[in-house]
């Protein structure tokens, strides 16, 4: 392979007169550039971008809390929270988050064992417990932290391990954009229709998406396998995605009858087709930068929800998004001892 020769422009010395420092030249002197000359910041600056990438979501919760606040106003909050039957929410809360838990693992164990490294139920257990430790401050951090702990079980690399967990968010994407679309065809509120279009195109997109490779030729599906983002594909098959689908249909329908569980606990009269149309694409907006949802899950539902007890609304999702977050943190810390005292290397 021939190698670029290394040309530059000829400066001043090249004609016996002494280089001058230019005030840009003095400017930059505490940056460095590599040997492409791609200027790379100081180890301050990358503190401080991971600072402030760390405090977006915190930031984006309370900006979203303060505004759905001041919209209702503290005395109508308190006093819808004081108003909702504690005794029937708070349980029904904690059997969503058991729920998704345990049926989490039978999702993971779909997606990550394969004959050549198979994973248990329990393993995968173990790793969605330690990553919502994670995910309650961000979900894509959450995923990382899950990616890193199967990798390290089934003694792999990390990176096909992230392309795993990018082929579970497409799956996740068509489940909800799918009840999305069936709840959107059946309600009757006024998103309805630009609900059901934004559905349909975003399933076109991912279905799209899905199949053009299969039209390129096995020998670009070869090459795909080989790069660190479509290492997802060894093993995988049609089979696998129909069962993950299936899986993952199982763990949003949690969801979705919980939602409707919650809002009818509340007195909330919102008919199962506005909840099936709704709460999809809610939890699609819990991706979004915040805390475990917390701010975006409870601005989404003010704005697709029809109801004008937007109070009891807010107070029945701050329910829902501290209950996850409190139970997810408190499974995680279990998961943390228990893997302290039975190995504390770690």
């Amino acid at each position: 392979m021939v190698q670029p020769t290394n040309h530059s422009w000829p400066t001043e010395r090249a004609y016996g007169r002494p280089e001058q420092s230019t005030g840009y030249d003095r400017c930059n002197a505490g940056t460095a550039a590599d040997k492409n000359g791609a200027v790379s910041s100081s180890p301050a600056e990358n503190i401080f971008l991971h600072i402030l990438k760390a405090c977006v979501p915190l930031l984006v919760s309370i900006g979203l809390l303060a505004w759905l606040v001041d919209r209702i106003h503290w005395d109508e909050l308190l006093a819808a929270l004081v108003g909702l039957n504690w005794l029937l929410l708070v349980p029904a809360t904690v059997v969503l988050v058991m729920s998704l838990y345990f049926w989490d693992g039978v999702c993971l164990r779909t997606l990550f064992s394969t004959n050549e490294s198979p994973v248990s139920y329990r393993q995968c257990l173990r790793a969605r417990g330690i990553s919502y430790l994670a995910s309650v401050i961000n979900y894509e951090m959450g995923q990382a932290i899950l990616a890193w702990r199967m990798a390290r079980d089934q003694r792999s690399d990390f990176m096909p391990a992230v392309s795993r967990t990018v082929l579970l968010a497409y799956h996740d994407l068509l489940v909800l954009l799918s009840f999305g679309l069936l709840g959107a065809v059946l309600g009757t509120h006024k998103f309805a229709v630009h609900a059901r279009s934004s559905c349909l195109a975003g399933l076109a997109a991912l279905l799209s998406l899905g199949i053009f490779p299969y039209f390129l030729g096995l020998r670009f599906r070869q090459r795909l396998q080989q790069t660190k983002w479509g290492a997802w594909w060894v093993g995988w098959t049609w089979n696998n995605t129909r069962r993950l689908l299936a899986w993952r249909a199982v763990y949003y329908l949690i969801l979705i009858v919980y939602g409707g569980a919650a809002f009818s606990i509340g007195g909330l009269a919102v008919n199962y087709t506005t909840v099936l149309s709704t709460i999809p694409l809610v939890l699609l907006a819990d991706a979004l930068p915040s805390i475990s949802g917390l701010g975006t899950r409870d601005a989404v539902l003010q704005i697709l929800l029809p109801t004008s007890e937007k109070q009891t609304l807010l107070a029945i999702s701050l329910v829902w998004s501290v209950g996850v977050i409190l139970g997810r943190t408190g499974l995680g810390l279990i998961h943390l001892w228990r893997q302290h005292v039975s190995d504390p290397s770690g």
